[in-house]
């Protein structure tokens, strides 16, 4: 509800309204000059859902104009853009994001790694981990259902966390994994506390 208050997400890189788009763009940006202070490795960002109104040729030629614009933003900078496909979203599956990053073509255009997205949208998420593991710069981790996009605390789910913190040890990753719960946010020193604890018991 940042950018519009009454409308989750909006506007997208794919909103119907080209002045919504670049909004978000313009928004993007400017994550990338505060990502550029802080030294941050990455920005990730998503596709947003598309409105039964666009065509998906349509939302997909804005989804590339929008990624290859904010790729050369990043790139001025040296922050790589983390892409990260989201149950419910116009791109929400790994299949999707190789298809979007080939017609990006942008070497600072990487993957964000949800674990819990992939849960849902995967047959097999080790071995989806192993697929990107050329493309990965950033991880989100927390416990989630099968049948269900809702960001859970680790061990109210049904993931298994010891194959994807094996398979990360694998293929030898060594970059950030961050722990997203923000429906926990009331409650943040203490879930971070616990959360560490929990992901100590993987390293």
């Amino acid at each position: 509800f940042l950018l519009t208050p009454r409308i989750k997400h909006e506007p997208t890189l794919i909103s119907e309204d080209p002045g919504g788009r670049q909004k978000r763009i313009g928004f993007i940006e400017k994550c990338l000059e505060i990502a550029c202070e802080l030294e941050s490795e990455a920005v990730s960002i998503w596709s947003g859902i598309k409105a039964n109104t666009v065509a998906d040729d349509r939302a997909w030629e804005w989804l590339c104009r929008g990624c290859t614009k904010i790729c050369s933003s990043a790139a001025a900078k040296g922050i790589t853009i983390a892409f990260e496909p989201e149950p419910g979203m116009f791109v929400e599956s790994l299949s999707q994001f190789s298809r979007l990053s080939n017609d990006v073509n942008h070497p600072m255009f990487k993957l964000t790694f949800d674990a819990g997205h992939a849960f849902i949208t995967e047959e097999d998420l080790p071995g989806a981990i192993e697929s990107h593991k050329r493309e990965i710069v950033n991880i989100h981790l927390e416990d989630m259902k099968k049948n269900r996009h809702r960001h859970l605390f680790f061990g109210e789910g049904e993931m298994e966390f010891g194959p994807i913190f094996q398979t990360l040890k694998n293929i030898g990753y060594s970059g950030q994994v961050n722990v997203e719960l923000s429906r926990h946010c009331h409650n943040a020193v203490a879930t971070a506390s616990s959360a560490l604890a929990f992901i100590r018991e993987y390293l």
